[in-house]
């Protein structure tokens, strides 16, 4: 129970940052805010306090992030299906008047 409620909330954490990723890229290529956020430095290949080139951030990073928020919200939705079905298939016996020994 535990882990199936922190697998889901790290799922949910994952969505979050990944709308916020979306959003600052999108306000980046509309108005050139956030040109400095630390999402958009790449590992090697860019001087430093230059601003990402905006055919990258529309090309390369919006769908790289889309296509994580699509897995993560698939991840989301079968972690509520396995919940419903470990909780239907885990009833406790029901006691019934035919229960008992039938005399």
């Amino acid at each position: 129970m535990e882990t199936a409620i922190a697998k889901r909330k790290a799922v949910l954490e994952r969505i979050e940052s990944l709308e916020g990723a979306i959003r600052r890229a999108k306000e980046y290529l509309e108005t050139g805010t956030h040109a400095d956020w630390q999402g958009f430095r790449p590992l090697f290949g860019r001087k430093a306090g230059l601003p990402p080139h905006k055919d990258w951030v529309k090309n390369v990073f919006l769908p790289r992030r889309e296509k994580a928020l699509a897995r993560a919200e698939k991840i989301l939705e079968k972690l509520g299906a396995q919940e419903r079905l470990r909780v239907r298939d885990n009833r406790a016996p029901q006691r019934t008047a035919r229960a008992g020994p039938a005399w």
